[in-house]
């Protein structure tokens, strides 16, 4: 069963982070300023596919 409540990831999984990109904008420097060492961080087209 696979749910959609907050919490910390599962040990050994890697923070994802959707972001509205591409790489080198504002939004991409934005979310570095947030997310932990190691997050990856994924460049998305709109709005809907970030959310």
């Amino acid at each position: 069963m696979t749910t959609n409540i907050p919490g910390p990831a599962p040990l050994g999984d890697k923070l994802r982070i959707a972001f509205l990109g591409p790489f080198g904008t504002f939004t991409e420097q934005a979310v570095h300023q947030v997310a932990p060492a190691g997050a990856i961080l994924m460049p998305m087209t709109s709005a809907p596919q970030a959310l």
